[in-house]
């Protein structure tokens, strides 16, 4: 179903007459990635407990692979046509998906279970999630309390700014969703997230770290080409192979992961991966400049996708080896849900951070590149501190049968 979405959102793009439509047409694009996401889910049902290791790894590669690949078709399309060309390539793509999966995936459906769609969670969960997510990356424009004559709510005659009423409307929303949650499990009735999930400790901290790996990790991967672009003063070519390293890099710690696992724990692939992560942001900030040599920032961002595709291949694996199979659908819903949140909220936040004062018309000063460069280290150092705990109780659960994590459900 997300693919098919996924082809029609494609086709809407490639189409699109005005601004409205393409917004429209992204947003759809939105909800069908988010579907095609939770694809994760099948690996478990799929594969034996023996295989399953290798199985994630390959995922993970897999995903890297895609990174790898994506900028330099994405600029490939921009020099022989136009922006719609790239929208136009991915229907090819994604039929040859939609037959894979029709042909070689087995359905792991729950039989003679029907599931009603929890409106009411989706609606509160999605706008608490849009209005923050606004508030956060409108700030710096429309202002963080004095409300600026040039934006669109001034003409409110509001005394502040509509940013902190947007971000406290939105704490207030996700509140209203956790108690309505909680209530509709109570009753019975379908929920959008499980609480009771979050009592395995390792699907909890799993679910936390991978927020944390992903906000760090994705905020890099938004950031690499505004600094090729802006502070490198690259072109097109040079600017995208900054990002396909880190895509390279991904695929090769994805694959590695898999012979690696039978040497370290998880934890320790985990933990290596963070550490090769942080060691390669903190070369590239040192050297970053207008006189950046670029073999020395293709080999940092080399080395931060290796660190990536270590993590990531392993992340998955541990987060949800203490779920039961019949809640693996649920579980990677909210997996998914807690990476797709960290992917906007990193936007949000580097757009605040990058084009503020202290920017230009043409982009970011160097100051604020190496202030967002840090924010993403902090955020990969925290997922390391989780991922220290993570470690030790994946690693009882690997060795023994978690029925008392499951009983907690």
């Amino acid at each position: 179903g997300g693919i098919i979405l996924a082809i029609v959102s494609s086709i809407l793009m490639a189409t699109a007459w005005d601004a409205a439509s393409l917004l429209f047409a992204r947003v759809t694009q939105g909800v069908a990635t988010a579907m095609i996401l939770t694809s994760v889910a099948l690996l478990k049902g799929m594969f034996s407990e023996e295989d399953r290791p290798r199985a994630f790894a390959l995922f993970g590669a897999s995903m890297g692979l895609g990174l790898a690949l994506a900028p330099i078709v994405g600029s490939l399309a921009l020099e022989v046509g136009s922006w719609r060309v790239a929208f136009w390539i991915n229907i090819p793509i994604l039929a040859v998906a939609y037959a894979g999966i029709r042909r070689y995936v087995p359905e792991s459906r729950a039989q003679g279970v029907a599931v009603p769609v929890d409106v009411v969670g989706t609606i509160l969960l999605g706008t608490g999630l849009l209005l923050a997510i606004t508030g956060i990356s409108e700030g710096a424009s429309m202002g963080w309390w004095a409300s600026r004559a040039d934006n669109l709510f001034a003409v409110t005659g509001l005394p502040i700014s509509i940013i902190p009423i947007l971000l406290a409307t939105s704490i207030v929303v996700l509140a209203a969703f956790a108690y309505i949650e909680r209530a509709r499990l109570a009753a019975g009735k379908a929920i959008l997230m499980n609480p009771g999930l979050l009592r395995i400790q390792a699907f909890r901290l799993g679910c936390g770290v991978s927020f944390l790996f992903v906000l760090g990790g994705y905020s890099l991967q938004f950031l690499m080409p505004i600094c090729g672009a802006t502070i490198m003063h690259l072109g097109v070519g040079h600017t995208s192979l900054l990002t396909a390293m880190i895509g390279v890099g991904i695929v090769a710690g994805g694959y590695s992961s898999a012979p690696l696992g039978l040497r370290i724990s998880p934890r320790s692939i985990v933990i290596v991966g963070l550490l090769i992560m942080m060691l390669g942001i903190l070369s590239l900030g040192a050297t970053l400049g207008p006189n950046s040599d670029l073999f020395i920032a293709t080999v940092c961002c080399l080395a931060i996708g290796i660190g990536y595709g270590l993590t990531y291949s392993r992340i998955t694996e541990i987060t949800l080896i203490g779920v039961p199979n019949n809640s693996m659908g649920l579980a990677s819903g909210m997996l998914v849900a807690s990476r797709t949140c960290a992917m906007a909220f990193a936007a949000a936040a580097l757009t605040a951070i990058l084009w503020n004062n202290s920017g230009t018309a043409l982009g970011p000063n160097l100051l604020d590149v190496h202030i967002a460069l840090g924010l993403c280290i902090v955020m990969l150092a925290a997922a390391l501190i989780l991922a220290l705990r993570l470690g030790t109780q994946s690693n009882r659960l690997l060795g023994s049968n978690p029925t008392s994590e499951r009983s907690a459900i």
